[in-house]
């Protein structure tokens, strides 16, 4: 898919990827594999995998392609499973590569202690068709800090279904009189009577009852989420 890397040594260039100014430093401490912070404004709902080799640390940030500002960044101990939900948009991924974390200021340290590598052209994060939230597996497959990165990349994607809830066996039609102001039971009910059934308690009214208007409770439905290709 046309991956370009674009690679440097060169500490003056964390600024410019990383954008160091104004950013609140955290702890030196190392942290934990997952998400740091989400400043897009935009809720994440879009997968995004990182599968990297140990042996080296990496700080991810996500930059608006648009407008080249800072939406999330991410922190992965080599080797650790990640996986995060991103906004939608097209993003540049930019990775910082080290040792030994000392703080979002300094990265992995000065001079050949930070590795920065940039993924182009830049990766779109959307809804596809209907239910489908498309998005992307980066792997890292060596990261030799002598030889260029080995990096593929494919498609991910989270597909939604709505579906009606399956009925018990023993469960009942409900109906409602329509003057009734009280909140029904949340139990989950089939939308339709069934007069027909001897255990309806519609079906045992006698004929020349009183015939109340009633109304019937709508159904619930359930959302079904799972990864696909």
């Amino acid at each position: 898919m046309g991956l370009v890397l674009r690679q440097t040594m060169a500490v003056a260039l964390a600024a410019m990827l990383f954008g160091a100014t104004g950013i609140v430093p955290l702890s030196a401490d190392t942290p934990r594999t997952g998400l740091m912070w989400n400043r897009s404004g935009l809720p994440a709902a879009f997968p995004l995998q990182v599968k990297t080799p140990s042996g080296q640390n990496y700080f991810l940030v996500l930059r608006d392609a648009e407008n080249d500002r800072q939406a999330l960044a991410a922190y992965i101990n080599g080797g650790e499973f990640f996986k995060v939900l991103v906004p939608p948009g097209r993003f540049t991924l930019q990775f910082a590569i080290g040792q030994e974390w000392q703080g979002e200021d300094t990265l992995f340290g000065p001079d050949a202690q930070t590795r920065f590598v940039e993924l182009g052209p830049p990766l779109t994060f959307k809804t596809r068709g209907i239910g489908t939230k498309a998005g992307h597996i980066v792997e890292i497959l060596r990261a030799d800090p002598e030889k260029p990165l080995q990096i593929s990349i494919r498609e991910q994607a989270i597909c939604q279904t709505v579906l009606p809830p399956v009925p018990s066996p023993d469960a009942r039609d409900l109906a409602i009189p329509y003057e009734y102001t009280h909140r029904p039971s949340t139990r989950r009910i089939r939308p339709v009577a069934r007069p027909s059934f001897a255990d309806d308690p519609l079906a045992d009214r006698p004929a020349d009852a009183d015939r109340t208007a009633y109304r019937y409770t709508a159904p619930g439905y359930e959302l079904y989420s799972n990864y696909c290709d």
